[in-house]
């Protein structure tokens, strides 16, 4: 199948409850129904998107990207509440240093400065990482696939991988 960033999959990878388009293309697990309804199952475990209509994992729920397919961003809603409540629970929280706020642990080492203007603590102290020699490391960080470079789509949270610089070399 394509995926909506262009990117080809195998047919049988589409609706496994996997997200194999790329970091920010969830084509294949938009819009799934599912035979076997893990969202009434496992509500523990799984998130109805309100739009959609998708049942994706709850891990995926306010990790900063939209998961539920085109048009419907409401995994992303609520997250200030939701982190909130669980009051910076060391499982799932991490507290900014600078701001003070709470925000998800996930969102630590992304790349991403998701403490606030003047805050870098969720960025610090983080492992290096390398991108293999099939990847693209963005200037944030972020490894993303050399075919995703200079296609006019930006795959890179701070667009390097689209950047005149990079592309007219």
């Amino acid at each position: 199948m394509r995926c909506m960033n262009r990117n080809c999959i195998p047919i049988e990878w589409k609706c496994d409850g996997e997200r194999d388009c790329g970091p920010h293309d969830n084509t294949d697990e938009a819009n799934c129904k599912l035979l076997d309804d893990n969202c009434a199952k496992n509500p523990d475990k799984y998130f109805r998107c309100e739009l959609s209509g998708s049942c994706i994992p709850k891990q995926w729920r306010c990790d900063g990207n939209s998961d539920c397919g085109p048009g419907d961003s409401t995994d992303e809603n609520s997250c200030s509440e939701l982190l909130a409540k669980d009051a910076c629970d060391a499982k799932t929280s991490f507290r900014c240093s600078v701001s003070n706020d709470c925000i998800y642990k996930g969102w630590k080492c992304d790349g991403e400065f998701d403490c606030g203007a003047d805050d870098t603590s969720d960025e610090n102290d983080c492992e290096a990482d390398f991108c293999s020699y099939k990847e693209y490391e963005c200037k944030s960080g972020e490894c993303i696939p050399l075919n995703w470079t200079c296609d006019k789509e930006y795959d890179c949270s701070d667009g390097s991988d689209e950047s005149e610089a990079f592309c007219t070399l």
